[in-house]
């Protein structure tokens, strides 16, 4: 049976699922699974290859994905590399993409269904391994995206606030783009 969440707790673990962002503290309505394991591959930061900028591997985002959003702004650190993009109007989508090395696919696609009560779908044609997640048991507007196994490293495009076609649509373009630009 799927784990319903509270719709905050729906948003914070979008986020801290999806594109791996948000604190380690343990606030209740995530469980992190991506630490626990020892990964096979050493990781950026601990003498693996440096992970490409994430803003950079999505460059013409509001273009490929028909979505209005504003400049991507970078984050993250040598484990992890982020890029948020903000609606360019309150209300609107909001979009996230992370770059992660170490093999973590299994671990997140773990972690994703775990969250949003969901098993991901297969998408043919982008990386080595790739999964659609979308839920709006309880987020109305939709929470969901991409998450991409591709050599070493693991990609995630979040989104929310599209209904399903449109999200799957959008995520996977984004995918592709970025796959490509690795």
């Amino acid at each position: 049976m799927a784990r319903r969440l509270p719709l905050t707790a729906v948003l914070f673990t979008a986020a801290a699922v999806l594109t791996g962002c948000g604190d380690d503290a343990d606030d209740g309505a995530t469980a992190t699974t991506a630490e626990a394991g020892a990964d096979d591959a050493t990781t950026p930061g601990e003498g693996g290859p440096a992970l490409p900028d994430a803003c950079g591997l999505v460059p013409d985002a509001a273009a490929v994905s028909g979505l209005d959003l504003g400049e991507g702004a970078p984050d993250g650190d040598d484990r992890r590399r982020v890029c948020a993009f903000s609606a360019t109007e309150p209300g609107q989508v909001g979009l996230t993409v992370a770059v992660q090395g170490g093999k973590r696919f299994d671990q997140k696609t773990a972690q994703s269904e775990s969250a949003l009560g969901v098993e991901g779908e297969p998408v043919d044609g982008i990386g080595d391994r790739a999964l659609f997640f979308f839920s709006d048991e309880d987020l109305p507007e939709g929470v969901g995206g991409v998450l991409v196994g591709v050599r070493d490293l693991t990609l995630e495009v979040t989104l929310q606030g599209l209904d399903e076609v449109t999200m799957r649509r959008a995520a996977t373009a984004l995918a592709e783009l970025a796959v490509s630009n690795l």
